[in-house]
């Protein structure tokens, strides 16, 4: 399995807990002047074949009539993808219209990832969203008039705007949707965004916790999975491209900040600036080449967050019995072990390497 990532940079107006990249465009000659040199760097996709193509952001479906023509012609001319493909684009909701849904779906989109984060407009006030819970109703009635099957909605939980109530209710109301995956984000105050700067904090730990223990209560009434800690999917509407990463198989990622993870252990970054970028996208990236211990670190870290598990052989996991679970050598985490899967994939790490003995 192979992915490719795009990452559209620019945005309308900035969300005031995003901590990705993004650039508010001066104008739309910005936009195509990008797209200029994003055609220059695709073309060293080829002869690659690829299974999935997820576009990200910023915000993709900021693209309209001709600049989204130009974006799609140039991934035609230099992407191949595999006959089963899964190809993704986030779209922000007040963006969703039908000459540019009709468009994707001419040219192959098939899934959908739609950034609702809240039903609730009060809370999308405070995130700084443009779009309303009303909007997002049409939209998404729209989306599947134009003949998408396969539909994500984004939410975010743990702000202090949002009680154990309203997200049990939120999660009702979104499962009743019948979309077929719910990703489901723990809101997280990076510094430099900002929620850091306003101050703004997650609720208690044991609020938190309720918070994710609902999520399971609630989705699997409706027929959905967790397949990975934060995702849940009708069984085989997973996301294919995700999985990828999580499951530590090779992806090349396009555009500004954008990372990439050659097999056996390359990784590079674009950089995160947009003028650079433009200036010198091969010149700017940096290159990391990955030690045998930091690929079991990262593969132990994105493989224990899936419902899949990690390959670790017989190792001793005595005090972790009520956060892990391991049979046949596959290790697993239980309900409990989500709460902390950062804190157990390392003792896990630990433990795997203290099984391995001392290396000569």
């Amino acid at each position: 399995m192979r992915g490719l990532y795009i990452h559209i940079p620019f945005c309308r107006q900035k969300c005031l807990y995003c901590a990705f990249y993004r650039v508010i465009p001066a104008n739309l000659s910005r936009i195509e002047e990008f797209l200029r040199v994003l055609d220059v760097e695709l073309s060293g996709a080829r002869p690659l074949r690829f299974d999935t193509i997820y576009v990200g952001g910023g915000t993709p479906n900021i693209l309209k009539g001709r600049l989204l023509e130009m974006f799609m012609d140039i991934i035609h001319r230099h992407v191949k993808l595999s006959d089963d493909y899964e190809w993704t684009v986030e779209m922000n909701p007040e963006l969703v219209d039908i000459d540019s849904l009709e468009i994707m779906r001419t040219y192959g989109v098939n899934r959908v990832s739609l950034g609702v984060q809240s039903i609730y407009d009060v809370e999308l006030r405070r995130f700084g969203r443009l779009h309303r819970k009303d909007t997002v109703i049409r939209k998404l009635e729209l989306i599947r008039k134009l003949g998408f099957a396969n539909v994500s909605i984004d939410l975010i939980f743990g702000s202090p705007w949002k009680s154990v109530d309203m997200w049990r209710r939120e999660l009702e109301e979104v499962a009743s949707w019948e979309v077929e995956h719910i990703s489901t984000y723990h809101l997280t105050i990076e510094e430099g965004t900002p929620f850091h700067s306003m101050g703004v904090r997650n609720p208690d730990d044991e609020t938190m916790e309720k918070m994710y223990m609902i999520r399971d209560e609630v989705l699997s009434r409706y027929g959905f999975e967790r397949y990975e800690i934060s995702n849940y999917a009708m069984r085989g509407f997973e996301s294919r491209h995700n999985m990828i990463y999580w499951m530590h198989e090779e992806y090349r990622g396009f555009g500004p900040s954008a990372h990439s993870f050659v097999k056996p252990n390359i990784r590079y970054t674009n950089v995160a600036d947009l003028d650079l970028y433009i200036e010198d996208f091969e010149g700017t990236r940096e290159y990391e080449y990955l030690t045998e211990e930091q690929l079991l670190l990262e593969r132990i870290f994105l493989g224990i967050r899936t419902r899949r598990g990690v390959r670790v052989g017989d190792i001793d996991i005595s005090g972790l019995e009520e956060f892990v679970d391991v049979r046949d050598g596959v290790v697993r985490l239980t309900a409990r072990g989500v709460l902390l899967a950062d804190r157990i994939a390392l003792e896990i790490f630990e433990r795997v390497r203290g099984s391995r003995g001392p290396r000569s």
